[in-house]
């Protein structure tokens, strides 16, 4: 494992997990190829990576993302950890059939603005996975290929179409299909539906 406090992109074997602790602000690495990525401590770590090989652990302080981003493995964001993206019109990208976890008093942030919202889309196939019971605020932003094993509620935000499960609820509409009675339905006051 290394431990790094400051800004650096050293070449790692395969599987090494970089940690990023402390309480200082940091930039992590740019290229994490087939390593885990984990934050801890305080202070914001900003993600300048493209692409993220293997698993995401935030267990404390800010992992801030700035730019198009690619989990090619899950994500986790424990108490005291939040996961933030509040740089308009960027993209990041899960891999399908990986899951993004929010346990609890983890934090999940993704802000975009008015006409440029953030994409929260996948790779591969199978849609990605979200379960939270952690806390969340996703503003201005486009959601497809997912599936959120809990109840998820964004503002100002669009459904990017094939997201799955009845949790995604998108302007006050959620994703539950049409229900159909079929035979009768009697109703207290002698009402009856055919």
């Amino acid at each position: 494992m290394l431990s790094s406090n400051y800004s650096k992109n050293p070449t790692l074997a395969s599987s090494a997990t970089i940690n990023y602790s402390g309480t200082v602000d940091q930039t992590v690495v740019t290229t994490l190829t087939s390593q885990n990525l984990s934050i801890s401590g305080s202070g914001t770590k900003t993600l300048a990576a493209t692409t993220v090989s293997g698993t995401t652990i935030i267990n404390g302080g800010t992992l801030a993302l700035t730019g198009n981003t690619t989990f090619a493995d899950n994500v986790t964001v424990n108490s005291g950890g939040t996961f933030s993206d509040i740089t308009p019109a960027t993209t990041l990208t899960f891999t399908g059939g990986k899951t993004f976890t929010i346990n609890s008093g983890g934090q999940f942030t993704i802000t975009g603005t008015n006409g440029n919202n953030v994409v929260l889309t996948r790779t591969g196939s199978g849609n990605w996975i979200i379960s939270k019971t952690g806390t969340y605020s996703i503003n201005y932003a486009t959601v497809s290929y997912s599936t959120a094993i809990t109840w998820v509620t964004p503002t100002n935000s669009a459904d990017g179409g094939s997201n799955t499960c009845v949790n995604w609820n998108f302007g006050g509409t959620s994703l539950v299909p049409a229900m159909s009675v079929k035979g009768q339905m009697r109703v207290k006051g002698g009402m009856k539906v055919k």
